[in-house]
């Protein structure tokens, strides 16, 4: 494997991506940072994209950095803003990827992230929940309706799933249909949670745990206030008998 950059005037392939908050699009811009020579779409600067960065361990970030000999230079942009920051999901003339994770994990994340890394207060959480249900409800219905519309060329990637295996990565290579610069069977240790990130305190990547939620006595009572509507065609499906798990 070597490192170093490659110019040429090489046409960018595009991929428009969308995500709920705290559903894995960080993790998923560094598993894509390691398998394709991603570039970029141009923004103002933005100190808290750098600080995150310091939670990182540097090792795994030169090792996304490498590149298999004789993978040609074939620049991505991966577009996370097709409709702003968070946008409903649309299906336009590009391939199209949506990151979802179990509900009850993303809102928790949320919920830790803004009251501890940004120090929000919320005034009421429980109301503050049943907004968050109500906008994830909205954005998974329209994606879930947009993937339909095109198939072939669209793809839902879960958390629980990136997490667990390369697989996610093989489905995401094949839908980009460019040959990548490392394997995703190098991509996916690399990124693991307990691996990738540095010890000691975090308040960005917090723990990368979808069950932390249910050691808070005060985040289960917020939950049993805010009376949630059922979310379990947005979750995870249970594992089929004979899966092994």
């Amino acid at each position: 494997m070597t490192g170093g950059e490659v110019s040429g005037p090489t046409p960018i392939r595009r991929i428009d991506t969308f995500a709920f908050a705290r559903t894995g699009s960080h993790l998923f811009r560094y598993c894509t940072m390691g398998l394709f020579d991603r570039v970029e779409i141009p923004r103002p600067d933005n100190m808290e994209v750098e600080s995150r960065q310091e939670e990182i361990e540097p090792a795994a970030l030169h090792a996304l950095s490498l590149r298999e000999e004789g993978v040609p230079y074939s620049p991505i942009a991966f577009n996370t803003r097709a409709t702003g920051q968070h946008g409903f999901p649309e299906k336009g003339s590009d391939p199209m990827v949506v990151l979802i994770r179990d509900p009850i994990p993303t809102f928790y994340s949320f919920f830790k992230v803004t009251t501890e890394r940004w120090n929000q207060a919320i005034e009421d959480p429980a109301t503050w929940l049943r907004a968050k249900c109500e906008r994830y409800i909205a954005f998974y219905d329209t994606a879930f309706k947009q993937i339909a519309t095109s198939p072939s060329d669209s793809l839902l990637i879960r958390y629980e799933d990136l997490i667990a295996s390369p697989e996610p990565l093989y489905e995401l290579v094949s839908l980009v249909g460019i040959r990548p610069k490392l394997s995703p069977l190098f991509v996916h240790p690399i990124t693991r949670f307990d691996s990738f990130t540095r010890p000691g305190k975090r308040t960005f990547y917090r723990s990368g745990d979808n069950a932390a939620w249910k050691a808070d006595p005060q985040w289960c009572d917020i939950l049993l206030r805010a009376d949630l509507p059922d979310l379990a065609r947005f979750e995870q499906p249970s594992p089929r008998k004979g899966d092994g798990m």
